[in-house]
Parts: structure tokens; C-alpha cells; sequence
């Protein structure tokens, strides 16, 4: 274990049975697949039973996506994504062996409502601003602020933190031949970014302001930090989370 690490870290690293620690260990992309996995099909479930039309922004990207290559049908989707994923994890030669604790899951989530708790408070503090900048309400329901929570962690994160960031990354060490560190830096910057701008874009989107832009911008940088420090499903996990407190509380 890093000499380094503080006490408290050290500790928590050392919860569980694996040798890699729970900090390491949750990061794999076995321990990310089946975290969000329940989470996924909870969305896709309301989305069919609640028959609303409200759809988070970066779903409909992805589900556009697939739309012009054939699958009209969110099950399909569903299906496809779910399967895609499970064959790159599961045919991992390292990931075959791994032994799964299921109490990393229980501690997953609470690591994950912890930062939703701090998120807000912490981005307020760095933007000096008193007043939360949170989402439009729209007037939705009790199930659709739901749907709009959980749509937001699971398409939100994969579009502005997996894919963005991945993208960014790949074209600024290719093709501008920066290192990998100075990349993720303007890699986060330029997600963050994107992710702010995204929240005024569309019928549904707010109306601009600097001082919700900020704090989104911040957001983002913070989720994408979380991102590459604790894996994709602790930042989707965060993001619904905090979405989820925002709406109701």
C-alpha cells in the first residue's frame, strides 16, 4: 500500500477480503458493470411503465445513435448495451478470475451518497455564489423527477465522462502529441465545459445564466475527477444521487 496514503484511506482501503483493497478493487470494470447494471434497467423499467416523454439529452444522443443504425426500441438498446459491456468484461482473462465481494457494492454506495451530499456545497463554495443553481423543475412527477435523476447519472456520465473525455484524450495525444497528464487536463476542461453548455440546449433546456453555467462547469470538473479517481459507477452513482436530492429535497 502507497506510504503515502493517509490514515483514514489506509483504513478503508483495507475494508473487505480482497488483496487489492476496496479502493483499487472498485475501480475494475467488473465491480463498475454490475454496480450500474440494476440501476440501468430500473431506468429503462419506469421509462416503459411510466410511458413519459421526458428523456435526459445525452439519452436521446445515444439512443439516437442507435436509432439510425436500426434499433428503434429501447429493450433493443438495453439488450445491445448491456451485452456489448458484459462480453468486454467478462471475456477479460483477468477479470474471469476475479472473486466478487458483494459487500463492496453496500460500501459503493455509500462512498457515492457521501460525495452527492458534498457535491452541491462543495461547487457553491468554490463559485462564492449563496444560492444553488439547480436543475429546472419543468413541473414533473414524483416518477419522472425519478426517471430524470437516474437518466442523468447513468447517460450523463457515459456520454460527457466516458466518451468525451476518452475522445479528448485519444485526439490530443494522437494528433497534438501532448503527454497523457497535460491531455486529461484539457480533456476534463473541455468535458466540463460541453456538459455545462449541454444543460441549455433543447426544449427542455434552461434558460442561460453565468452563475448556473459556473457551477455546472464545476460540477463537471468535480464528476470527472471522480471519474477518473473512483470509476464510472461511482460518478453515475454520485451524479443520480445528487440529482435525486436536488428534486425532492
Amino acid at each position: 500500500m502507497n506510504e503515502t496514503m493517509p490514515p483514514a484511506a489506509a483504513a478503508m482501503a483495507a475494508i473487505g477480503p480482497s488483496k487489492d483493497g476496496y479502493f483499487d478493487c472498485v475501480k475494475k470494470p467488473v465491480y463498475n458493470f454490475l454496480f450500474v447494471l440494476p440501476l440501468l434497467i430500473i431506468y429503462e423499467a419506469l421509462v416503459l411503465i411510466s410511458a413519459t416523454p421526458i428523456r435526459n439529452g445525452a439519452d436521446v444522443i445515444v439512443k439516437l445513435f442507435f436509432n439510425l443504425i436500426g434499433i428503434k426500441t429501447i429493450i433493443g438498446f438495453t439488450l445491445i448495451i448491456i451485452s456489448i459491456y458484459a462480453y468486454i468484461v467478462f471475456s477479460n482473462k483477468e477479470t474471469s478470475n476475479e472473486t466478487i465481494y458483494p459487500i463492496y457494492f453496500v460500501y459503493m454506495f455509500a462512498e457515492s451518497f457521501v460525495y452527492a451530499l458534498a457535491l452541491g456545497p462543495v461547487v457553491i463554495r468554490l463559485t462564492e455564489k449563496v444560492a444553488l443553481a439547480a436543475p429546472a423543475v419543468y413541473h414533473l412527477g414524483p416518477l419522472e423527477r425519478v426517471i430524470a435523476s437516474i437518466g442523468a447519472g447513468i447517460y450523463e456520465e457515459f456520454v460527457f465522462r466516458y466518451l468525451l473525455i476518452t475522445f479528448f484524450i485519444f485526439i490530443f495525444t494522437k494528433y497534438l502529441n501532448l503527454k497523457t497528464i497535460y491531455a486529461s487536463v484539457f480533456a476534463i476542461f473541455w468535458a466540463a465545459f460541453i456538459f455545462s453548455a449541454f444543460h441549455y440546449v433543447g426544449e427542455l433546456g434552461d434558460k442561460f445564466d453565468a452563475v448556473s453555467f459556473i457551477f455546472r462547469f464545476i460540477a463537471g470538473i468535480i464528476l470527472s475527477m471522480l471519474y477518473f479517481m473512483r470509476g464510472y459507477a461511482i460518478a453515475v452513482y454520485t451524479h443520480a444521487i445528487y440529482d435525486l436530492k436536488v428534486f425532492f429535497i
